[in-house]
């Protein structure tokens, strides 16, 4: 039972994590300042409806992309899939520096970097299983996607800084030429990658394992409903945007959003919690299906503390004589959860997906994820401090579920 990870496959995640790295920050240094772009330079005529419709195209056609580059790495080569998004990437990146102010320029330049974008997600999941090579418990992936994602996520939070600062001192155009280079860097060091993976002895859609129908039968008991929870999980998770704004502003007296608020403690706070995780799961000497679900429920814990609290905050504010500014740091837990629960779900759908689909169900779960959050909101304004109850209660229904599938999936593997 092999546990541990060669130098090999060590550098090679190595350079996967920093490809992919780069590649976010090029990303949010772009939609950190891609709405304000479009108002200012596009001649929509202050049109905020028309300026949405540019947005939220980018956005479709990233996950439509996701899902058709997921299909075309399984069926074709995924490393040529890859490259062609990185080339996309980058030329679009370049051009949005010297493309005209024209609507339907921008409009066209903004679907192909969509393209480009949807065409890497899915297949660097894919390529980062591959080179845990998943058989059973052979190598434990786990920590491995926890770390990737982390490393995304720090990302994510340091290029809005980076973006905002560039485009008050430098224009726009520093911002994009700034993506550019990032993106170009990525693609370098995929480059690497490629080079290093074909040298990997390891499971690939050109050299499937061998699935028994036992095996088979195991996965799908497991695969649909992880789907299915990853859809009611992340509608839940959603919510804190809006809504925690709505309680800023009836009990602090500040209309703003507690997710904008989030201190640098607060995220520090986040990474060191899955961090600690991290480390906890490195020291399981046998990773199953059990454990995952645990680390799952764990991550449930975190949201349903959050949303009771909030269902209770009225009390508290009287309690306190309205002094609550402790309020901005119950978005911790959410943050806290939704960070461990992504690469949790990214991971357990890479392990029970067939071997020769494995990219065409990370793109599912992409469009899973995106569409529950994009489902809208529960009314706040209609009943209140109800809602919080309502999102905390949909979480333990997921929690007992969970323990259920936990249950089931022991006796499948007992009698296996």
């Amino acid at each position: 039972m092999k546990n541990r990870l060669n130098k090999d496959q060590k550098w090679g995640i190595s350079l996967l994590i920093a490809s992919k790295a780069f590649e976010r920050l090029a990303f949010y240094s772009l939609v950190t300042v891609l709405i304000q772009y479009l108002t200012e330079f596009l001649t929509l005529e202050g049109n905020t409806l028309e300026v949405m419709y540019y947005y939220s195209t980018f956005y479709a056609v990233i996950g439509v992309a996701t899902v058709l580059s997921g299909y075309l790495g399984d069926v074709i080569d995924r490393i040529k899939v890859v490259k062609t998004g990185f080339i996309l990437m980058t030329i679009m990146y370049l051009a949005i520096v010297f493309m005209p102010n024209i609507n339907v320029v921008i409009l066209l330049l903004l679907i192909a970097l969509g393209v480009g974008i949807g065409f890497i997600t899915p297949n660097i999941v894919v390529f980062l299983g591959n080179i845990y090579n998943e058989n059973g418990t052979q190598i434990k992936g786990l920590p491995g996607f926890l770390l990737f994602h982390i490393t995304i996520n720090i990302g994510a939070f340091i290029a809005p800084l980076l973006s905002i600062y560039l485009k008050n001192n430098f224009g726009y155009s520093s911002v994009f030429i700034f993506a550019f280079i990032l993106v170009l860097l990525s693609y370098i060091l995929f480059l690497q990658f490629k080079n290093h993976y074909n040298k990997l002895n390891i499971n690939t859609q050109e050299t499937p394992t061998v699935e028994s129908e036992s095996s088979k039968s195991l996965n799908k008991l497991i695969l649909v409903p992880i789907l299915v929870f990853a859809f009611f999980i992340w509608f839940v998770l959603g919510q804190k945007g809006a809504a925690l704004a709505a309680v800023a502003r009836d009990y602090l007296g500040e209309a703003f959003k507690l997710d904008k608020s989030l201190s640098i403690a607060g995220i520090s706070i986040s990474v060191i919690t899955i961090l600690v995780f991290v480390m906890a799961l490195i020291h399981i000497k046998k990773l199953n299906w059990s454990s995952v679900f645990n680390v799952i429920i764990i991550g449930l814990l975190f949201p349903i503390f959050a949303f009771i609290l909030l269902a209770t905050i009225g009390s508290i504010s009287q309690f306190m004589s309205g002094n609550i500014n402790f309020a901005q740091y119950i978005l911790i837990p959410i943050v806290i959860s939704e960070t461990l629960l992504l690469p949790v779900f990214t991971y357990s759908v890479y392990r029970c997906s067939p071997e020769k689909h494995k990219g065409l169900y990370q793109g599912v779960l992409y469009i899973i994820l995106g569409g529950s959050v994009a489902m809208g909101l529960v009314p706040y304004e209609a009943i209140g401090s109800l809602m919080f109850i309502i999102l905390a209660m949909v979480l333990i229904i997921a929690v007992v579920l969970i323990m259920v599938l936990k249950k089931v999936v022991n006796k499948k593997l007992n009698e296996l």
